[in-house]
């Protein structure tokens, strides 16, 4: 059994044993659908994971998370989000899939949508929480990753 923990970033204040809803981000992408700057990214991501890693959670069912505190605070501060907390979290659901998506490619301006969501889907890694252990690319740049953890989350502290 693979014991795995992950740091999600949120800006709500959160204790321990609080439960992180899987979806918020597909709730937020449906709601304001067409109007939402990232609804059509949403959609060729997810038809492209069910062409190349259908095992794969959708982007729109998963809690998003890193496996790393520094991945979690690389990320902050990439995106301007200072305001963001970091929590260690689980899974509530032994088992859940997993998926290792390369970061990176969102910074890869040369890539159209589609074929970013390709190289998503077919360079990251499908898991399965708690039996699977992660196997990083070997690359010659740094590879930063997020994780879709598809099952809701438990927090387990407040990190930074």
């Amino acid at each position: 059994m693979v014991d795995q923990t992950f740091f999600h970033c949120s800006p709500i204040i959160l204790g321990a044993e609080s439960i992180i809803g899987a979806g918020n981000w597909g709730r937020i992408i449906n709601l304001y659908a067409y109007k939402h700057n990232m609804f059509y990214r949403e959609q060729v991501f997810d038809s492209s994971r069910a062409q190349f890693a259908a095992s794969a959670p959708s982007r729109m069912s998963s809690v998003f998370a890193f496996r790393t505190v520094q991945e979690a605070k690389d990320y902050r501060l990439r995106e301007n989000k200072h305001m963001e907390l970091i929590y260690e979290v689980e899974p509530i659901n032994q088992g859940c899939p997993l998926f290792y998506g390369w970061l990176n490619l969102f910074e890869d301006k040369t890539l159209s949508e589609p074929q970013r969501a390709d190289a998503y889907w077919q360079n990251g890694q499908v898991a399965v929480h708690g039996t699977t252990t992660f196997a990083p690319a070997v690359s010659v740049v740094p590879i930063s990753y997020e994780v879709l953890i598809g099952s809701d989350v438990r927090v387990l502290q407040q990190i930074g």
